[in-house]
């Protein structure tokens, strides 16, 4: 190496930095003051935002390649693992590029999956809040990974492009996949995906790149606008808050909760093959987490004087009536199609099995026929059950049998949000045949009152079941 051109020594650090290899920063010292700033003053941090491929983020090269093999944000597990970007000293970098690209129209749960990817992006580099139900005052309320020296963003590009598989307009607008959640303008696609992106804060500059050929559209010029200068505010976000601003963080944070709350809503019953992985993961990564983080969105985080965003501004009140019950029905129907899978299982294999109203009587007895005919690998374990049982995703509500509608029932035995950590968790039903989020199930002092809880919510569920009361015979399921 010593021997070698330097033009030749900085192309080998180049390509040591795009296949993630950094052994060379430990041989000696000339070549780790040759290589340190191919990582670090030097370094540009890409990321891909693709609706079309899977719910991750993939780290990309300057050449748009997957850097350092198979690094990723995974959008679709709650629990974010923020530790591939913790280990980075960002502040220190030269810039942070981020890669867009149109979901197909015709698929729309894409614009849902874009949104996800580009929520766990931010959240991933953003500094997280020491307390998460306790809204910081200060930078002191923070917590500021070791590898970083302050809370300085260096220069973001958001380069938005146009494939050939597809545009993010046609005939001078911005396409809109779905409807709003309020009398005005729905989102545009872009808007929609671009939305959580307002939170940076503290960036050097963000410059915001679109095709040449884009739409002249005053609302996503204004969109452009704040997005642009209000993540060079030198406050990180969540400590402008004052009513006294036209425009402060509670606000931003509010937009973002509602789209939140109302994407999920309309997930509920998305055509496409998205939606249905999309439920699927839904269902797959239920947890105690994902459940407080939801009615965070709805009910927003209360801070003493108020909630900070939240979705009470934002939506009317027959809108927050309409999302509240999809929340009780999207639980039930989880758990309905756990049984569903155990029962298909063995109607496959010439058995004739019931549907009770007891669900917890229903599955132990549905497991027990499982393990005695030798059934089991046809469901998986507890890490691949919904992939096995479920392969190609989960349909949308108005085509699924196994979908729970609990309308009508009594307002006392509907399922909320939960509103704060204290609250009970209906996650904590799920049998335990099906496994346990690791995440959850560590945080003992979180639900040190788990047993007790899990008595009487389960008891709580089963008064609320749409089913019929009178066992159901379901014959085999023949061949076809």
């Amino acid at each position: 190496m010593k021997s070698l051109a330097p033009e030749l020594r900085r192309m080998i650090y180049a390509h040591c930095v795009n296949i993630g290899a950094y052994g060379l920063l430990y041989v000696n010292k000339q070549f780790h003051h040759e290589f340190s700033p191919f990582v670090k003053t030097d370094f540009v941090l890409g990321f891909h935002i693709d609706p079309s491929s899977s719910t991750k983020v993939n780290f990309i090269n300057p050449d748009d390649s997957t850097w350092g093999g198979r690094r990723a944000l995974d959008a679709a597990y709650p629990h974010l693992d923020r530790s591939v970007l913790d280990s980075m000293p960002i502040d220190q970098f030269k810039g942070i590029r981020i890669l867009v690209d149109p979901p197909n129209m015709s698929d729309p749960g894409q614009v849902v999956r874009g949104w996800l990817q580009s929520n766990a992006l931010v959240t991933a580099l953003l500094p997280d809040w020491k307390e998460p139900e306790v809204i910081p005052r200060t930078e002191e309320g923070f917590i500021i990974p070791d590898t970083r020296l302050t809370t300085r963003l260096p220069p973001i590009t958001i380069q938005v492009r146009d494939r050939k598989a597809g545009k993010w307009h046609a005939q001078g607008f911005w396409n809109r996949s779905l409807p709003g959640f309020s009398q005005g303008q729905a989102f545009s696609d872009l808007e929609t995906i671009l939305t959580p992106l307002q939170r940076f804060r503290n960036a050097d500059a963000i410059v915001l790149e679109l095709p040449s050929d884009a739409p002249v559209d005053d609302r996503f010029d204004d969109f452009r606008s704040n997005l642009v200068s209000d993540g060079t505010r030198k406050k990180l976000f969540g400590l402008d808050i004052s009513p006294e601003l036209v425009w402060n963080d509670d606000d931003t944070q509010s937009i973002e909760d509602a789209l939140h709350v109302w994407l999920d809503y309309l997930l509920d019953d998305m055509h496409g093959p998205s939606a249905a992985e999309l439920r699927r993961d839904r269902f797959k990564f239920w947890c105690s987490w994902y459940e407080h983080q939801f009615g965070r969105r709805f009910h927003g985080r209360y801070h003493g004087s108020g909630y900070f965003g939240g979705t009470l501004v934002e939506l009317e009140v027959h809108v927050l009536d309409l999302i509240e019950r999809s929340f009780h029905d999207r639980f039930m129907s989880a758990r309905e199609h756990v049984l569903a899978a155990y029962r298909d299982v063995l109607r496959r294999h010439g058995r004739s099995v019931y549907v009770y109203a007891d669900k917890e009587k229903e599955f132990f007895e549905l497991d027990q026929l499982v393990i005695r005919n030798g059934l089991r690998p046809e469901l998986g374990n507890c890490e691949t059950f919904w992939d096995v049982s479920y392969p190609t995703g989960i349909k949308p509500k108005s085509q699924n049998d196994s979908w729970e509608n609990t309308e009508q029932i009594d307002r006392r035995f509907r399922l909320e949000p939960p509103n704060g950590l204290d609250d009970p968790t209906a996650s904590r039903t799920f049998p335990s045949q099906l496994g346990v989020c690791p995440h959850c199930e560590r945080d003992h002092e979180k639900f040190e009152a788990a047993d007790y809880v899990q008595g009487w919510i389960r008891d709580y569920f089963f008064e609320s079941s749409s089913r019929p009361e009178l066992p159901l015979l379901l014959g085999p399921i023949e061949a076809t």
